[in-house]
Formats: C-alpha cells, sequence, structure tokens
C-alpha cells in the first residue's frame, strides 16, 4: 500500500502536485490523506519521521519525506518494485 500525506492547510501545494503525478503517471494506486483533517494519521505520519514537511510518501515501511525528482524517483520506483507494487515505467 502506498499512502500519500497532504495537508489542505496549504492552498497551493505545487510540491504535493509533483507527487501526485509522478503517482499518476506511473499508474500507481495510491491512499491520499490529508494530515490537516486526519489528526491521527497526522500523529502517524510525525511519529515516522519526525517531520512536518508535505508531501510525505509512504511504500511498505519506508518514508520519503519532500519531493525531489528527478532525484527521489528512482528510489520510489525501486521501493514500489520491492514492495510489489503494480506500476507503468
Amino acid at each position: 500500500m502506498v499512502k500519500l500525506y497532504t495537508t489542505s492547510r496549504l492552498k497551493n501545494c505545487p510540491v504535493c502536485d509533483m507527487a501526485k503525478k509522478f503517482l499518476h503517471k506511473h499508474n500507481v494506486e495510491y491512499q491520499e490523506i490529508d494530515a490537516a483533517v486526519e489528526r491521527e494519521a497526522w500523529n502517524e505520519m510525525f511519529k515516522k519521521t519526525k517531520k512536518i514537511i508535505f508531501p510525505q510518501l509512504l511504500i511498505g515501511k519506508v518514508s520519503i519525506v519532500g519531493w525531489l525528482p528527478p532525484e527521489q524517483e528512482y528510489k520510489i520506483v525501486d521501493l514500489l518494485r520491492e514492495n510489489k507494487i503494480d506500476f507503468e515505467q
């Protein structure tokens, strides 16, 4: 399962949009979680990473904080493969 933590507190989050575009481009099924609304999700996210930066992507048990394409794209693809999550190249 892939989780994408975002926040509705930011009216415009271009970095969150980049993450969503990447996931859509590769046809990755994911759950978007608005950490501003879902307090339990906020606590879960912060407990794992100790960071309040958006987006945060959780693939399996690994969290990626922020978004730095293309530097992180190969890491995401590797994590998808390792966790046997379907995606398109």
